[in-house]
C-alpha cells in the first residue's frame, strides 16, 4: 500500500515536472519571438531615421535620432533579459526532470 502511494506520488511529480519543462520551453519561445519583434522595430526605426534625414534639416534629424536611440535600448534590454531568464528556467526544469527520471519506477 505504501509502495503504491509512493509510486503514484512519483508519477505525479514526473508529470508536474514535464508540465513545467513544457511551460518553460513555451516561455523561452515567446521571449525569443518578442526579441525578434524588438529587432524588427529597431530596423523600422533605422528606416524612419533614413527617411527623416532625407526630408528634414540637420537639427531636426539630430533631435529625432537622440529620441529614437533612447527607445531601442529600453525595449531591447528587457526582452533579452526575459529570453535569458526563460532559457535558464528551461535548463533548470530539464535538470529537475533528469533528476526525477533517475528515480522513475518501472511499470512492472
Amino acid at each position: 500500500m505504501l509502495a503504491e502511494n509512493e509510486k503514484m506520488e512519483a508519477r505525479q511529480i514526473l508529470e508536474d515536472t514535464n508540465t513545467m519543462v513544457n511551460q518553460s520551453q513555451i516561455m523561452a519561445h515567446k521571449a525569443m519571438r518578442q526579441t525578434g519583434s524588438v529587432e524588427k522595430a529597431s530596423t523600422s526605426i533605422e528606416g524612419m531615421i533614413n527617411t527623416i534625414q532625407q526630408n528634414a534639416g540637420a537639427d531636426q534629424v539630430n533631435n529625432t535620432m537622440k529620441q529614437l536611440n533612447g527607445i531601442a535600448p529600453r525595449n531591447t534590454a528587457p526582452s533579452k533579459e526575459m529570453a535569458t531568464k526563460s532559457e535558464e528556467f528551461a535548463g533548470q526544469a530539464e535538470q529537475l526532470k533528469d533528476m526525477i527520471d533517475y528515480f522513475k519506477l518501472s511499470e512492472n
